[in-house]
């Protein structure tokens, strides 16, 4: 029964391949393993093929992502904002934030789509926005310079541009806003 969504648990690499590795997790009561994927995508770092970054007999910590038909799915990665399924947080208590508020973000992950910063609500609720690009700085970054600007963990200045409760999605800037017309 320990096996669900987002528990860690102690496994050995049963099989490699290069789009990813098959964890042995859990003893079933016939004495056999449970496997398990951890895709390629779900290792720490950029890691290519997996055969680069594990060996067969291998001890490693994984994570549910999720169990679905018997298949489970495992990764090595700590919960990130653009792996956790939007529904899963509820952003109603963002709000009532207006969109001149500055809030404290950690950043999350550093992506093509641009930077996920992790924000907090009032009432302590965290929840991941989209920080796109263009709106990291007033002039034009692109993904190169985003990750020369910006590191994972760092505390960066954002506020919420748009939020939807029904997808779960919520667009940051850490652009001042602009002077109201007139």
């Amino acid at each position: 029964g320990g096996i669900r969504a987002g528990a860690w648990l102690n496994g050995t690499v049963a099989q490699v391949k290069t789009y990813g590795a098959f964890i042995a997790v859990a003893q079933r009561a016939d004495g056999g393993s449970v496997h398990g994927l951890l895709h390629v995508t779900q290792f720490p770092g950029n890691v290519h093929r997996m055969q680069d970054a594990l060996a067969i007999g291998e001890e490693v910590r994984v994570r549910v992502l999720s169990l679905r038909n018997g298949k489970l799915q495992l990764s090595m990665k700590e919960a990130q904002g653009n792996e956790v399924k939007a529904s899963a947080v509820d952003l109603t208590p963002f709000q009532d934030i207006p969109p001149d508020e500055w809030l404290t973000g950690t950043v999350a992950t550093i992506a093509r789509s641009g930077v996920f910063v992790t924000v907090r609500a009032p009432d302590r609720t965290e929840a991941d926005g989209l920080v796109q690009l263009a709106n990291i700085r007033e002039s034009f970054v692109d993904f190169g310079a985003a990750r020369d600007i910006l590191e994972v963990g760092q505390k960066v200045r954002v506020r919420i541009v748009s939020l939807d409760v029904q997808s779960g999605r919520m667009a940051l800037s850490m652009r001042t806003p602009k002077a109201p017309a007139g």
